[in-house]
């Protein structure tokens, strides 16, 4: 987080949201002074969007640990389920591994309603609800609101990826429509720093 807090101040960022709902587990209180000036996240003032009573959310074993959820639903019965590896193969792109596991965890589900908890999951959402129609499946990205910042013409977008560019750019071209865009890694960005990223949201 360092590392990218300095890149950010080099090109004077001024606006940041968190989509890692991992880091925001770990991180939450330490966001704002690691990039010295407020971090919004994707869970930020959406409570009233969750209507239900009765929650299972899939999560990393990280954001299950910290019981990320329950806290932010606090008046809701929430159940969380640890889902080790999940976000690590939907980033590699592969898909039918990632189904069928969601399938096990999906199995220990105790109410009809689940939250795709980790910023990964949604990408196989609809893969999820052909498996499991019974059940309704909730992207928390969707709630938030965020105004737009740019105006006019439609900008460039540069991606940022400590993983492999090509890898990517095959993700980007399946879950989005953009018409311009780059991608480049960070920079000293180290292999064993990914493995530890990894690690965290597995």
């Amino acid at each position: 987080l360092d590392t990218i807090s300095e890149w950010f101040k080099s090109y004077n960022i001024d606006s940041i949201i968190s989509g890692c709902n991992t880091t925001l587990s770990l991180f939450k209180d330490s966001l704002p002074d690691i990039f010295n000036q407020p971090v919004q996240n994707i869970l930020e003032n959406t409570e009233h969007h969750y209507t239900q009573n009765e929650y299972s959310v899939l999560s990393t074993e990280n954001s299950c640990k910290n019981e990320l959820f329950s806290h932010f639903l606090s008046k809701k019965i929430i159940q969380e389920i640890p889902c080790p590896n999940l976000a690590n193969l939907i980033e590699n792109n592969q898909i039918t591994e990632a189904v069928s596991l969601a399938n096990a965890f999906i199995k220990k589900s105790k109410y009809p309603t689940i939250i795709l908890g980790c910023t990964h999951y949604p990408l196989i959402i609809n893969q999820l609800k052909q498996e499991h129609p019974e059940k309704t499946f909730i992207n928390p990205a969707k709630c938030l609101k965020i105004h737009p910042v740019i105006t006019g013409s439609c900008p460039t977008i540069h991606f940022k990826t400590t993983g492999n560019e090509s890898l990517f750019n095959l993700m980007i071209n399946q879950h989005l429509q953009l018409n311009s865009y780059t991608i480049n890694n960070m920079p000293n960005t180290t292999q064993a720093s990914k493995k530890e990223y990894l690690k965290s949201i597995s």
